[in-house]
């Protein structure tokens, strides 16, 4: 399926759909998006600067999750609960981000 999908296109696609839903697809997909968006940076920056975001923070991480800081690669929930116990207290405020629906997602 083509990205980005017309309203018009997407009425061939969106068969179980309303009439409404399939014309305006798109916009809904992109408000859904910056709704979770939105909420998922809250949570995420509310517990890291959290006095417990030792505990907190590995926990939106998979076990199988890699980061890397300052070269230095940072494995799993344990290695992201290592490379945040080793940082200064932190104090975050979001000015913009960007985000994207996923077709099929």
């Amino acid at each position: 399926m083509p990205w980005p999908i017309s309203p018009k296109k997407s009425k061939v696609y969106l068969v179980h759909t309303s009439l409404e839903m399939s014309e305006c697809w798109p916009t809904f997909s992109i408000e859904i998006a910056t709704r979770a968006a939105d909420h998922f940076t809250r949570l995420y920056y509310s517990a890291y600067d959290s006095s417990t975001r030792i505990d907190d923070l590995p926990n939106f991480y998979r076990p199988n999750s890699a980061v890397s800081w300052n070269g230095n690669p940072y494995e799993g929930s344990q290695g992201v609960r290592d490379l945040v116990s080793k940082m200064p207290k932190t104090q975050h405020e979001v000015q913009s981000f960007d985000c994207h629906p996923i077709p099929g997602a």
